[in-house]
């Protein structure tokens, strides 16, 4: 819900993957200039392990996150040095509203899905 809906109230367009494909995915962020990615660790995991991706452009990105399971330390570190962005990790259900706690990015908490309450949370530049 949180991945959908709020892309569509902020207006944004959005890029749609039926399964997941790292090529796929890194071609996309390059064509499209992909600003926001949300992914559960295992695809961060499988980007990662992809040859040659530090030669792909992935410098649109300006925020990474989502859940599934915590962030392991080692490729949150990786992922920083690749792409200069931590990863929020957030903590949700799949039955409710998905995402209910989320890491603020000022302050991460590598290997943590457990962050503030969502309907706490603001980033900078939102709306009142």
């Amino acid at each position: 819900m949180h991945s959908v809906l709020v892309p569509l109230y902020a207006g944004s367009t959005m890029v749609l993957m039926t399964t997941w494909d790292r090529e796929t995915a890194v071609d996309a962020i390059e064509k499209y200039g992909i600003t926001h990615w949300t992914s559960i660790s295992t695809m961060i995991v499988d980007l990662l392990a992809m040859p040659g991706i530090e030669k792909r452009n992935l410098s649109s990105l300006i925020l990474a996150g989502g859940g599934g399971a915590p962030m392991p330390e080692a490729v949150a570190k990786r992922f920083k040095e690749l792409t200069g962005l931590d990863y929020l990790a957030g903590y949700g259900l799949t039955e409710t509203f998905s995402q209910t706690h989320v890491n603020p990015p000022h302050r991460v908490k590598i290997g943590s899905d457990l962050g503030i309450p969502q309907a706490l949370y603001r980033c900078p530049g939102d709306r009142p």
